[in-house]
């Protein structure tokens, strides 16, 4: 199978796995040492138990979640993509906008070996959502 559809095919099943929280796809989607970068943050996951974790704390905070995303580039076992994602964050009780870019470099199998990721986020309390609404 050619390269681009190959990583293209593994973007596609990133963010289905992320729809759906779905653990097992995301295993088998990653390499075993793969590395999750988010850089705004300045957090590191390294290996599938530390993104495992990481992933099960979203799955707890964010409800309704709707997500979109574009890839941008693609070159020799790497692609860049645009997402957005909106969200209620139970955490934080706020409703979450998150615009931002990941970069996806694979290994020869086309697993994700290295995932970068940086976003800007806004925040609405549920308060400050319901008198936007009012006042719009």
């Amino acid at each position: 199978m050619d390269a681009t559809i190959q990583m293209k095919k593994r973007i596609d099943e990133y963010f289905r796995a992320w729809k759906k929280y779905d653990i097992e796809l995301l295993n088998y989607i990653f390499s075993n040492r793969a590395l999750y970068i988010i850089e705004n943050k300045n957090k590191k996951y390294c290996g599938k138990k530390e993104i495992d974790q990481y992933w099960l704390r979203n799955k707890r905070r964010q409800m309704g979640l709707k997500l979109s995303w574009k890839i941008i580039d693609v070159g020799e076992f790497f692609s860049s993509v645009y997402f957005k994602a909106e969200f209620f964050d139970r955490e934080e009780m706020k409703n979450n906008k998150i615009v931002g870019r990941i970069t996806f470099h694979f290994n020869d199998e086309y697993k994700i070996k290295v995932l970068t990721e940086a976003y800007r986020k806004t925040s609405l309390t549920v308060n400050e959502r319901a008198y936007a609404i009012e006042n719009a």
